[in-house]
């Protein structure tokens, strides 16, 4: 669950599977990101508001476009599901660092590279 930095908008990820924008005001729904399988545990978004990061029960980490409502991207986590995401801007990239139930493992990738790495 977040407030969008750019607009406003709720964001919530649920066992659905689905990542809901609501409309702060009025607390109705106004969009649906559909693209997961199985519930979102972890939601992170640039200062921007460009972009949201989530994570999901269903080994995958999800880059949206949240202007344009759209994924962009889907980055695969194997042998476990993301439980926590984060994003940060080191001053020329953004990196997304990313962790896992039981793996002892923190992963980063380069948000402007193409493909992410």
């Amino acid at each position: 669950l977040m407030f969008s930095l750019n607009s406003n908008a709720l964001i919530s990820g649920g066992a659905d599977s689905h990542i809901k924008i609501w409309d702060d005001i009025t607390y109705e729904p106004v969009h649906s990101l559909e693209e997961h399988t199985s519930f979102v545990n972890a939601l992170a978004m640039t200062f921007d508001g460009q972009y949201l990061i989530s994570t999901s029960a269903d080994q995958s980490i999800r880059v949206w476009n949240l202007n344009a409502q759209t994924l962009l991207t889907t980055i695969p986590w194997k042998n476990t599901f993301v439980n926590a995401v984060a994003i940060r801007f080191t001053g020329s990239t953004w990196q997304i660092l990313a962790g896992g139930q039981g793996s002892n493992s923190i992963q980063i990738w380069n948000l402007d590279e193409s493909p992410l790495q």
